[in-house]
């Protein structure tokens, strides 16, 4: 499992590299230990066809402790699941 660290309120941001795929092709969510829908994930292209921005404007809700997100990508028949990331998130202490 890969590991993010966020502090709450903060932007989520991170890129992701899936060759051969559409922006249509693909979805993410974070999650809480339960399962549990905390964000939907934003998702755009870049200038690099292959890679992908994702992102979560708002976090100012987000529980302090471990969330977990990952990509999926429906092409047709197929759905595949990129490694599930642990993402850290920390209380905030300028505000």
């Amino acid at each position: 499992m890969a590991d993010l660290t966020i502090k709450r309120g903060d932007t989520f941001i991170y890129t992701a590299q899936w060759a051969g795929v559409s922006l249509s092709d693909l979805r993410s969510q974070v999650r809480d230990s339960l399962g549990r829908l905390v964000s939907e994930v934003s998702i755009s292209e870049t200038d690099d066809a292959d890679i992908f921005l994702l992102t979560v404007s708002d976090t100012s809700e987000w529980p302090v402790g471990t969330l977990f997100t990952d990509i999926q990508c429906i092409v047709g028949e197929i759905t595949l699941s990129s490694v599930t990331m642990t993402i850290n998130v920390a209380r905030d202490v300028t505000q």
